[in-house]
């Protein structure tokens, strides 16, 4: 005689309490009582129970729905006529289907930008002279309920969105992402609520991660959280058919890419990098990084404007940003160069590594009004070395391969670097270029010291143009 779960655990095991809890649905379904006599293969007045083959529990839809297989397969037969459905939500740009990453440094106005965007498929408006597709936009930010609503109070205002425009729902309570599915599928019942409502019927819905390190709620940005945080996503964009939308920071170095894991790239869709216009204060654009099944490369540009909104009972001014675009989506021109080799690879990531942390500023030919960045050329050799430590079949090269090597991605880095020789006269010199005494060559003949320094082009103002050489000659 089988009572109760544990007995039938004990002697049908496993899948006996699957196949129990699935014949209990059913049964709840059709109207049926259920009783675990005889355990999992139990006879009701009404029908017979006919073990599973299976031991997943089936995905039940509505009564009016048939059970939806969970690896359905279609034959090549089935495939009659192509698929000619809209695919963008932004023609070009944002996609209407699937996950979307964004990604920037702090401060860049990756949320603005991407709020700026999102009000346009919202309320069906071209952007920057793109068509959209109206969707139900639903923002999830965990940056603050008060602090959103203002961000959002602006644009609506700068953007004039009337009242019952746009198909926009906010919400200011992040899932966690990276520990199991019980959050997403919560988020995903209460989408769907919102969508059900009359005013949203039969439009596409857009769901944002505002940002993925909230979204993890405290796990590591490795493959394991962000894979499961990118899974997540897939969940919520599947089983809603639209586009999840995340929303990630840069690390230290911002040309490396989004932080943590490259799985957030590897796994997503479409990639939009937002970062700051080289020249400009308040000035960003964004690139369209990766498309899958669409173009990439498409760049446009933006800027920030702070604005007040008002003040408070203390009299304290409270201002938010709004975004204005500044240029139309054009295509970025490619080099005419071959593949980059990997000592110049390693000489980029060298210099990054060693700016950060013996970086000095420089006034290029005397002037206080022209400065960059630089770092003395020994620290950029020093930390190739170290990062160049492997040779073929993974045998460390020699001294000479690796001398060879810089010397070669020196020669090959005068399209992305300036160099200049200056001179240290005292110790207060030596320390300024973050270096150390037996690391500045011994003078010659009673001269002064030279050292090497070396900076980045893209850290040069503008306004210096071509006449660098001109003012090098004369130092």
């Amino acid at each position: 005689m089988i009572d109760d779960l544990n007995d039938v655990l004990c002697e049908e095991g496993e899948a006996g309490v699957r196949a129990c809890f699935d014949e209990a649905i059913l049964r709840k379904r059709n109207g049926s009582a259920f009783s675990f006599e005889n355990g999992a293969n139990w006879e009701g007045p009404d029908e017979p129970f006919v073990q599973r083959e299976t031991h997943e529990a089936d995905e039940w839809k509505p009564e009016d729905e048939k059970p939806r297989a969970r690896f359905a397969s279609f034959s090549i037969d089935d495939i009659e006529e192509p698929c000619l459905e809209v695919f963008f939500l932004i023609h070009g740009l944002m996609i209407k289907h699937g996950v979307q990453i964004t990604y920037g440094p702090s401060s860049v106005g990756k949320t603005f930008a991407k709020l700026h965007a999102l009000l346009h498929v919202a309320t069906g408006r071209k952007y920057n002279g793109r068509r959209t597709e109206k969707a139900l936009v639903v923002y999830v930010t965990g940056e603050g309920e008060r602090m959103f609503r203002n961000r959002i109070y602006l644009a609506k205002k700068k953007l004039g969105i009337k009242k019952g425009e746009a198909a926009f729902r906010g919400i200011t309570d992040m899932p966690g992402l990276a520990r199991n599915d019980v959050d997403a599928k919560e988020l995903v019942k209460a989408v769907k609520a919102i969508a059900a409502e009359p005013q949203y019927a039969g439009l596409p819905i857009v769901v944002v991660i505002d940002t993925a390190s909230t979204a993890l709620k405290g796990a590591k940005e490795d493959e394991v959280g962000l894979g499961l945080l990118m899974s997540n996503s897939k969940l919520i964009a599947n089983e809603l058919d639209g586009l999840t939308i995340v929303i990630h920071h840069t690390g230290k170095d911002v040309t490396a890419g989004p932080r943590g894991s490259y799985v957030l790239i590897g796994n997503s869709d479409v990639v939009w990098r937002i970062e700051d216009l080289e020249g400009s204060d308040c000035g960003g654009m964004i690139t369209v990084e990766k498309m899958r099944d669409g173009p990439k490369d498409i760049f446009w540009t933006f800027e920030r404007k702070a604005e007040l909104i008002g003040k408070n009972e203390y009299g304290d001014e409270i201002t938010t940003c709004h975004i204005e675009l500044t240029s139309e989506p054009k295509f970025q021109k490619k080099k005419a160069e071959g593949k980059r080799g990997r000592g110049d690879i390693t000489f980029d990531e060298a210099f990054n590594e060693v700016t950060h942390v013996h970086g000095f500023e420089y006034h290029v030919g005397g002037d206080p009004r022209v400065k960059v960045k630089a770092v003395a050329l020994t620290h950029v050799r020093e930390e190739f070395g170290r990062r160049y430590a492997t040779g073929k079949d993974g045998k460390p090269p020699g001294r000479t391969a690796v001398s060879m090597a810089f010397t070669r991605a020196l020669e090959a880095s005068t399209k992305r670097y300036r160099t200049r020789v200056v001179t240290t006269e005292s110790d207060t010199d030596v320390t300024r270029y973050g270096l150390t005494k037996n690391q500045t060559p011994k003078p010659k003949d009673a001269c002064p010291c030279q050292v090497d320094i070396i900076w980045s082009i893209k850290h040069e103002p503008k306004p210096l143009g071509t006449s660098l050489a001109d003012e090098g000659a004369k130092e």
